[in-house]
């Protein structure tokens, strides 16, 4: 719970964290400022960091399994699984 409080506090984005393993994991984060209107392909979370995006919510609606084409919005909520050290890289965009 500590390691999860730390986390929050020092990125303003993050929401929630859910451990798989020790090497894996899944964090719900707010957009960060640099994906806003840019769709999943552009930003290539899957190909630089082997992090993918689960699902979006926008407002009450959730995009489960969102197409590469899905353009990202300010205030968009992502949640994304892959590696403890890839999350941690995006955990780092602001």
């Amino acid at each position: 719970m500590a390691i999860k409080l730390a986390r929050s506090l020092v990125s303003a984005n993050f929401l929630e964290q859910i451990s798989l393993s020790p090497d894996y994991g899944i964090i719900e984060f707010f957009t960060p400022q640099a994906f806003v209107n840019k769709t999943l392909a552009d930003i290539g979370l899957r190909k630089r960091l082997r992090v993918t995006i689960l699902a979006i919510r926008r407002g009450k609606d959730i995009i489960v399994a969102p197409a590469p084409e899905e353009k990202l919005l300010n205030g968009d909520v992502l949640v994304a699984l892959g590696s403890n050290s890839g999350l941690e890289q995006l955990r780092a965009i602001e």
